[in-house]
């Protein structure tokens, strides 16, 4: 079901979602912290792990804007809450924050260093 930008801004300010949002946040930087020094970016994205872990809530509104960059989220926004507490499967905030990993660990990165603006593309 498609859902309104009413409703896909609603989602953002929902506080269960960002919890939700957070939480997956932090279990990815687990991943990352665990990963080995050959994977592609590893610096970048151990960077941006550690940024987690020192303030989770600054990163995960840092990061909230790009859930509604996948249309599997922004279609569920309008939803009835699941077994996540929100209209969005665990699985599927889970998969955005992997997909979105690299981007916002290299954004992060830019504006340590340059103080650079989000971008999403490559």
């Amino acid at each position: 079901m498609a859902s309104t930008r009413a409703q896909q801004a609603q989602l953002l300010t929902n506080q269960t979602f960002q919890q939700q949002v957070m939480g997956s946040l932090l279990a990815a930087a687990a991943n990352v912290l665990n990963e080995g020094d050959s994977v592609e970016n590893h610096q970048n994205r151990l960077s941006w792990a550690n940024a987690i872990y020192v303030n989770p809530q600054l990163q995960m509104l840092f990061f909230l804007p790009g859930m509604l960059s996948n249309p599997t989220i922004s279609a569920e926004a309008g939803n009835t809450p699941g077994a996540s507490g929100t209209p969005c499967p665990d699985s599927d905030v889970d998969f955005v924050v992997a997909s979105l990993w690299n981007a916002y660990a290299n954004q992060y990165v830019a504006q340590q260093n340059y103080g650079a603006g989000l971008q999403l593309g490559s």
